[in-house]
């Protein structure tokens, strides 16, 4: 069985060869196959903010696996990045690319001088309208999420963000 669209669980299925790789010798191959669940909306989140090189983003929820892939991401492409997350996962969390770490059980990123040129929110927990105080004019708000708590899920965040106008 499988999802027509974007693949299949199976043991066996027929894919074109350009379509394959390798996976690495090192690591279990269920690493390997999971990853693109993690990468692949860190790239897209990252790819929407629109960001340059020497760009500060802040990437809300660093520690989950899209955090930790965005930080990866946003340093190599040479961005400064604010991972926000519980501060027991600060040695990870810089390891993996955070230049700052903003302990959200002790501090709001809302609070801040510097503002930021992008904030890629996983988790959504502020109103887009209070995200967009602390982005520059021209920065990008990302919503990946949206906990309203009722059925609308993040239709709440995406209007709010369409309301406040970035």
């Amino acid at each position: 069985w499988g999802e027509a669209h974007t693949g299949a669980w199976a043991q066996r299925v027929a894919v074109p060869p350009e379509r394959v790789s390798r996976a690495p010798a090192e690591g279990q191959l269920a690493d390997w196959a999971s990853l693109p669940w993690a990468a692949i909306p860190a790239l897209q989140g990252l790819r929407a903010a629109d960001l340059k090189p020497g760009d500060r983003v802040l990437i809300n929820g660093a520690a989950g696996a899209v955090g930790s892939a965005a930080l990866q991401l946003a340093r190599a492409q040479g961005y400064r990045s604010v991972a926000v997350a519980r501060g027991h996962h600060g040695d990870r969390l810089r390891a993996l690319g955070a230049d700052q770490l903003i302990d959200y059980s002790k501090a709001s990123y809302l609070d801040t001088d510097e503002p930021y040129d992008a904030i890629f929110d996983l988790v959504g927990q502020h109103r887009p309208q209070d995200n967009l105080r602390v982005i520059r004019p021209e920065g990008v708000y990302v919503a990946a999420s949206g906990s309203t708590g009722d059925w609308w899920g993040p239709v709440g965040w995406m209007l709010g963000a369409m309301w406040a106008g970035r």
